[in-house]
């Protein structure tokens, strides 16, 4: 047995178990990439609010770089990604464009839902 939903109820089935693993802006960005996958695949989806909650992240870009790029340990900085820094320090402190270059890589190496308008990034975890 198959229940369509629309956005508010999968919204409603994270804020009941998982109130805390996406924005409302995050699940609406989900909502709509698993639409289109439905739509381009012809395949329904089961609603697994859990292994949503494993697989997919929200994060800020300060939080990528942090996970992925940068990261610094008992004083030490590390470099994981020389291109991406490089491009991150071209930026200056444009937060916008510091957004898209993450935005960016992301989508060369995982799945990317979209970005917030708050500024977080919606991508599957690698």
């Amino acid at each position: 047995m198959k229940k369509t939903i629309n956005l508010y109820q999968f919204r409603d089935a994270f804020m009941d178990i998982r109130p805390d693993n996406f924005s409302y802006e995050g699940l609406e960005l989900l909502f709509n990439w698993y639409e289109e996958y439905e739509d381009g695949t012809g395949e329904d989806m089961e609603l697994d609010v859990i292994a949503i909650c494993c697989d997919w992240n929200e994060s800020t870009v300060d939080e990528v770089i942090n996970g992925y790029i940068v990261s610094t340990h008992n004083g030490k900085t590390s470099i994981y990604n020389d291109t991406v820094n490089d491009a991150l320090e071209d930026c200056d402190d444009d937060e916008e464009e510091r957004a898209e270059v993450m935005e960016e890589w992301l989508q060369d190496n995982t799945t990317v839902a979209g970005v917030t308008e708050s500024g977080t990034i919606v991508y599957m975890g690698f």
